[in-house]
């Protein structure tokens, strides 16, 4: 009944009766065949000789089919995810391991259009000062590393002057973590999380002591691992000991439910980004 069929197969006797057809995939929703279709008057005296070709083609034609599905899975995946990042109220940029760009959320976009502070050159993150933008570039490498396991530099914050003369704008570079065996240039390995002061409603120490009960001290120190601070320098900023530190760190994992600093720290930031999220 198809076009197809009337002005293609039809004229030149290509019939359904004189065919072999091959079911590739076959599902509730998804039937894939391939039909090999002999002219009348060229009919295969020997159809076992197409049919062996057929048999010796069938798995790989099935594994080319099964790949480009989870292709397309992945990427419309993919697209759902970074549909996710535009709803998040926190700029959001991710880097591979040479530091270019690869994604940028509609915050992030928003902040750098500006041009009060932030800038886009040559798909790397930069500032609008030299020296500030090359310690950005040398912390940027630096966490690489740790996501590739060859540094061990957690996150850490980093303040950007405002030509406006506003609140600077507060970024947190840190690694992607679970991917320590990454091969390919184009994996994110860096996130780059931008907190605008003059935009945002409450702070991240707001956002995590809430969400984990945490007391004022705990959260200070929550913030200072954030920042990368040694624990020397956190027991000197808090004016407290040493073993009491160690108390409050045991505080904080157990109500947070992790077991190491990288961890809360990965932790920590993508449940502020879940929060963001839902504002």
């Amino acid at each position: 009944k198809t076009e197809f069929f009337n002005d293609y197969v039809m004229p030149q006797g290509l019939t359904v009766q004189n065919a072999i057809r091959i079911t590739l995939q076959e599902s509730d929703s998804l039937h894939t065949s391939i039909a090999l279709h002999y002219a009348n008057d060229k009919q295969d005296h020997n159809p076992e000789n197409a049919l062996a070709i057929c048999r010796l083609m069938l798995p790989h034609i099935q594994t080319a089919l099964q790949l480009h599905t989870k292709i397309g899975q992945m990427k419309s995946r993919l697209d759902h995810l970074i549909g996710v990042l535009d709803t998040i109220s926190e700029g959001v940029i991710l880097l591979d391991k040479s530091g270019r760009i690869i994604e940028v959320n509609a915050t992030a976009r928003h902040i750098i259009e500006a041009q009060d502070g932030l800038q886009i050159s040559q798909n790397t993150l930069q500032t609008m000062l030299a020296r500030e933008s090359n310690a950005l570039t040398a912390l940027t490498h630096e966490v690489a590393k740790t996501a590739l396991g060859k540094a061990i530099t957690p996150g850490r914050s980093f303040h950007v002057l405002r030509p406006s003369g506003k609140r600077p704008i507060e970024l947190l570079i840190t690694p992607v973590y679970e991917q320590l065996d990454i091969q390919q240039t184009h994996d994110s390995i860096v996130a780059i999380f931008i907190h605008d002061p003059e935009h945002t409603s409450k702070s991240l120490g707001d956002s995590i002591q809430q969400r984990y009960r945490l007391t004022k001290t705990e959260t200070n120190i929550t913030l200072y691992l954030i920042q990368g601070r040694e624990t020397k320098e956190i027991t000197e900023l808090l004016d407290i000991q040493r073993e009491t530190l160690k108390t409050h760190l045991k505080n904080i994992f157990k109500k947070t439910n992790t077991h190491r600093q990288s961890e809360l720290i990965s932790v920590i930031l993508r449940a502020n980004a879940l929060l963001n999220c839902h504002r």
